[in-house]
């Protein structure tokens, strides 16, 4: 523990967007609260309201989009944060300021704050883009912005080090959630689910633009998949803002019957399913450290594939699914853009549905054996705490 020397009236402006950056956020001010008083100020979701967050806008978790194009639709109001963020700086007297995932823009955020304010406010980034997998010609410019980087990945280190010497990896912030995960002996009893049944999970994601591209396949693929091998179907609400479109979806396409909403967190649905249908994300990682195998899909506008394609020299080397990636080898299933349908996410399930035991059970094992020394730290949410704690306190240490 720290020493408590600060004044209850230091204010932190913190900013997140995403649910998962929503998630990472709450758990960072949780930490930072539990060693210092503090207020924070700043934009975020429903996780971070719940830790007395002084919101500056409404719900922002769900304004986010992959590609340009796709976050079009978001601009205005996204405009009109930014617009608000230094004058609230000024306002609540923030000195300090933490910005957590939501790459682009928590980096115009700085670009404002930067020029508004100089080096006279400190600023961090918790999960900053992830340049080991894509975007290495940003580092520069994003570790010049900051005064410090904790990283989500131990390869995107020595690259921000390059720019920041006061880059760190103190482990995956995922590292104690998934670690320390115990299944829910009672599941299926309180699901009124039967434990005999073989399920599947659908993760489409959390964003309305990977609903709309995703879900309408997953759901088609979902029942095909029933018909001809009688499997049901779990499957979480990430937002409450999202539930009319993924129930109206789900009617849609007639598999109200075999696909059941679970509101219970995606890490106890994911250690009863066989497999997933999986978004790229987070969830990916997660699904493999609790026994899921997951079918990795991407789907964005082809222009914005495109641009990212070139832009960043992707080839078909490259690896998209986070547990692909911190493997480095494709060991799960990575579907992409056009390739998304109905007919070839089939054909991956059944690769896996039509394994022996002995492989399903090797193939798991193997691969939450390497992810476990590669997420590094349980504490690595309570360690980027203390950093910045020590950093409020002692300034010119």
């Amino acid at each position: 523990m720290l020493n408590n020397n600060s004044s209850p009236s230091t204010s932190i402006f913190i900013i997140a967007g995403e649910v998962s950056g929503d998630i990472f956020a709450a758990a960072l001010m949780t930490q930072i609260k539990n060693q210092m008083p503090c207020q924070f100020v700043g934009c975020g979701g429903f996780h971070m309201k719940k830790q007395q967050l002084i919101n500056i806008a409404h719900d922002n978790s769900l304004l986010s989009a992959i590609g340009i194009i796709e976050a079009v639709r978001f601009l205005f109001k996204h405009f009109q944060i930014l617009n608000s963020i230094v004058p609230n700086i000024k306002k609540y007297n923030c000195k300090h300021v933490i910005l957590v995932d939501h790459e682009m823009f928590s980096i115009l955020a700085a670009k404002k704050i930067r020029k508004a304010f100089g080096a006279s406010v400190k600023i961090y980034f918790f999960i900053p883009p992830r340049v080991s997998m894509w975007g290495a010609k940003q580092a520069p410019m994003i570790a010049g912005l900051c005064d410090a980087l904790f990283c989500y990945m131990q390869p995107d280190l020595p690259i921000y080090k390059q720019y920041n010497k006061n880059s760190f990896f103190f482990g995956n912030p995922l590292s104690r959630k998934l670690k320390t995960f115990i299944p829910d002996p009672s599941f299926y009893v309180k699901h009124n689910l039967d434990s005999n049944k073989e399920y599947i999970a659908l993760m489409p994601g959390s964003r309305e633009q990977e609903i709309k591209k995703l879900l309408p396949i997953f759901l088609k693929t979902a029942l095909r998949l029933n018909v001809e091998r009688n499997i049901d179907f779990l499957m979480s609400i990430a937002h409450k803002d999202l539930a009319e479109k993924i129930n109206q979806e789900i009617k849609k396409v007639g598999v109200s019957y075999c696909v059941h909403i679970i509101d219970d967190s995606s890490l106890q649905i994911m250690n009863h399913c066989t497999l997933g249908l999986v978004s790229a994300g987070t969830i990916t990682l997660e699904s493999v450290m609790v026994g899921m195998y997951p079918i990795i899909s991407y789907k964005v506008s082809s222009l914005t594939f495109k641009t990212i394609k070139k832009s960043e020299k992707l080839n078909d080397e490259t690896l998209v699914g986070l547990p692909n990636v911190f493997l480095n080898a494709r060991v799960f299933p990575e579907i992409l853009q056009f390739e998304v349908n109905p007919e070839r996410l089939y054909q991956e399930a059944i690769f896996y549905l039509d394994m022996t035991p002995e492989m399903k059970q090797y193939l798991m094992t193997d691969a939450k054996e390497k992810l476990n020394d590669t997420l590094g730290s349980t504490d690595s949410i309570k360690n980027v705490a203390d950093y910045i704690i020590n950093d409020i306190q002692h300034p010119y240490e």
